[in-house]
């Protein structure tokens, strides 16, 4: 007799696989209708050699990809996890293969990402899609410097959409930090010391969010915003 193990995975051999842009491309689709969103999050961490209380901040979202973040004294916050919107990913990086698995029991599309440019921080992702939600739910990403952030997202149905409820990650390495951070449109929170993250993991819950409410792109300049970076 054969196992629904091995019946379940002769299906996905047989499963026609999309090309890796038209997934993210769908990923994309799924988001259309929410044109910005404010949301909190509430941010814990265990990192070596540090002692890092709870920490609490509010996150702006204004499609295509813009982010900004308040807080108050610290928020660690590792911004390449919040960075993997579809419409930024297919404009920075080249699919090179695809691949239908499992995972946690559901079908997912395994999408391996290198960057177009050289110069950009991340050079290659492995992300996990949905295709019953077209959410991203699972990324390993790895950059110039060496550091590998493993994320795993938990998702809500939001009105009509799903968005983030929880995020896990795991830091496995980092390379130095300036001791000055560079300006961004997007906004930062304060950084945590002068020394990157070396190991550990922040789990993020999300809370409270407030679709289409017409932010104002001001949100989005830190010279504009009082607490931004």
């Amino acid at each position: 007799m054969i196992s629904t193990a091995a019946v379940l995975a002769l299906l996905l051999q047989l499963t026609p696989v999309p090309a890796g842009e038209a997934i993210l491309k769908r990923v994309e689709a799924a988001l259309a209708s929410v044109q910005d969103y404010t949301v909190t999050l509430d941010i814990t961490a265990d990192i070596e050699q540090a002692n890092i209380p709870p920490m609490k901040a509010t996150m702006y979202f204004k499609q295509p990809d813009r982010i900004h973040f308040e807080s108050q004294g610290f928020a660690l916050l590792p911004r390449e996890a919040f960075s993997l919107s579809p419409t930024r990913l297919l404009e920075r990086f080249r699919v090179d293969s695809v691949a239908v698995d499992t995972a946690e029991g559901e079908k997912i599309y395994r999408l391996h990402l290198t960057a177009r440019d050289e110069k950009v921080r991340m050079r290659e992702a492995w992300l996990d899609v949905s295709p019953e939600r077209w959410t991203i739910d699972r990324g390993r990403l790895t950059f110039a410097d060496d550091r590998t952030i493993a994320v795993r997202f938990r998702h809500e149905r939001v009105g009509s959409v799903w968005l983030p409820s929880e995020l896990f990650l795991s830091i496995s390495q980092a390379g130095a930090v300036p001791s000055e951070a560079p300006p961004s449109d997007e906004g930062r929170p304060a950084q945590l010391g002068r020394r990157a993250l070396r190991k550990g993991s922040v789990v993020i819950r999300y809370s409270g969010y407030r679709l289409n409410t017409g932010l104002s792109d001001d949100i989005f300049v830190p010279s504009s915003v009082p607490g931004g970076r």
